[in-house]
């Protein structure tokens, strides 16, 4: 039976990489923050303007915010985040919620005010039949993945 192997040299790669290692880390995370900031735009402005979601209230749009770009050692995370306060339901919009559930006034002897059909109707209480996903936060990613790959790979390659 025959062998073949061979042996690579990484000490001069690793001396090469070492001295620039801190340029390539600052350059990924000035990147990351970047990319994280048209996240947020591409959310806010396309996916919660009518691609997916229509404006209403500007509750869930307010909600959308980039998180802080942290370097562990390891690893460079960044992302965006949506809801919490005002805006709870940003994840029943975007994962779905199965249903039904009940809606009642937050005033125990208030009433509940909507239109149907264009007529304004009054409830104690209304059962929800469910949401269903609309996917406005991964599907952002998804179509954005090709692009962010290559602006991590400029930046490295900048540095």
């Amino acid at each position: 039976m025959g062998t073949v192997s061979f042996t690579v040299d990484t000490s001069g790669v690793q001396a090469a990489l070492q001295g620039r290692a801190d340029r390539i880390i600052q350059s990924l995370i000035r990147r990351t923050t970047a990319i994280d900031e048209a996240l947020q735009a591409k959310i806010t402005g396309e996916k919660l303007e009518g691609q997916v979601l229509q404006h209403r209230s500007g509750k869930l749009i307010g909600s959308v915010r980039t998180i802080p770009v942290v370097n562990t050692g390891a690893e460079i995370i960044g992302g965006v985040q949506a809801g919490g306060g005002p805006a709870y339901y940003a994840e029943y919009q975007n994962y779905g919620r199965t249903g039904p559930w009940e809606i009642k006034p937050r005033d125990p002897k208030g009433v509940l005010a909507f239109m149907i059909d264009g007529k304004m109707a009054f409830a104690k209480k209304v059962m929800h039949p469910g949401l269903k996903a609309r996917n406005f936060m991964e599907s952002t990613l998804e179509e954005s993945r090709a692009g962010i790959v290559a602006a991590l790979q400029d930046a490295v390659d900048e540095a």
